[in-house]
Formats: structure tokens, C-alpha cells, sequence
């Protein structure tokens, strides 16, 4: 039975996983949050509407038509998005600037 040198081993055991490229992966990962993201937004986004169907019902009574009901909520979808981008860009900003001063 051939003995090894650990200190050797545990070289060669490094030098095999730093060489591996994780470009490929890393931009897979990103996809994958980006695809997440958007899937958990448009199910918060349909879970709200179907809560309110009956603010819908009520506007509806006084004379609200679809096209008055489908720009509340698209209005609503922005206003949401635009203060969720907002939101995190101020940290997202002072994370970048962080990293980047090391």
C-alpha cells in the first residue's frame, strides 16, 4: 500500500477545485433567482386579486367599468414594483459600494 504525503494531497485536491470555471453555473443561478423572483411576484400579484374581488364587486355598484378596474390594478402593480425597485436599490448601492471600496 503506497503512502502519500497529505500536505501533497490536500495540494492537488485545491488546485482541482479552484480550476473549475463557475462562470456557466454562476449565470444559471441568476436566471434561476431572476425566474424565482418573477414567479413569487406574480403569484403575490394573483393571490391579491383574488382577495379583492369583492372591492371589485363594490366598485362595480357605482358604475366602475373593466377598463377602470384593470388600470386601478395595473396602477397598483406599479406602484408596487416602483417602490420595490427603489427599495432595493439603496442596498443593493451601498453593498456595491462597499465590496468595491475593499
Amino acid at each position: 500500500m503506497p503512502r502519500t504525503d497529505l500536505t501533497q494531497t490536500r495540494g492537488t485536491v485545491g488546485t482541482s477545485l479552484t480550476s473549475v470555471d463557475l462562470a456557466g453555473l454562476t449565470r444559471i443561478e441568476l436566471a434561476f433567482a431572476v425566474l424565482l423572483a418573477a414567479g413569487a411576484g406574480g403569484l403575490v400579484l394573483a393571490l391579491g386579486l383574488a382577495e379583492r374581488r369583492r372591492t371589485f364587486a363594490v366598485a362595480t355598484v357605482p358604475g366602475a367599468t373593466r377598463r377602470q378596474l384593470r388600470g386601478m390594478v395595473l396602477t397598483e402593480a406599479l406602484l408596487l414594483a416602483a417602490g420595490g425597485l427603489t427599495g432595493g436599490a439603496l442596498p443593493a448601492t451601498t453593498a456595491a459600494v462597499a465590496v468595491r471600496a475593499r
